[in-house]
């Protein structure tokens, strides 16, 4: 498993390549590469940023607070952004399989 210091190295290996390319095509991947791994490093650091935070903030929220159900959002938000950025990549039968099960989420505007 990755860690936000891991996918900060590889943005940095990424960003040298990118300085060094020549042809558009492959300065655009690179480029396309970089940046995945920016925002995966970032994703990793809110993350772990905020999990100590999630679990009391949603044990608040059964309660009847409503902060937890803001981390909530925000960390699904995440994670559907990480799986969009990923989807070409997955395996076809997983594909249908997350596509067949998704359920709308009124509270994020997604119904």
């Amino acid at each position: 498993m990755f860690t936000a210091k891991a996918f900060r190295l590889k943005a940095v290996q990424f960003a040298e390549l990118v300085r060094r390319a020549s042809l558009p095509r492959v300065w655009q991947e690179l480029t396309r590469q970089q940046r995945s791994f920016s925002a995966r490093a970032d994703s990793e650091e809110w993350l772990a940023d905020r999990h100590a935070n999630a679990i009391s903030n949603t044990s608040r929220s059964a309660d009847g607070g409503g902060a937890g159900a803001v981390e909530e959002e925000h960390v699904l938000c995440c994670l559907g952004a990480d799986l969009i950025m990923h989807w070409n990549n997955l395996p076809t039968n997983l594909q249908r399989e997350l596509f067949d099960h998704v359920t709308p989420f009124q509270g994020l505007g997604l119904s």
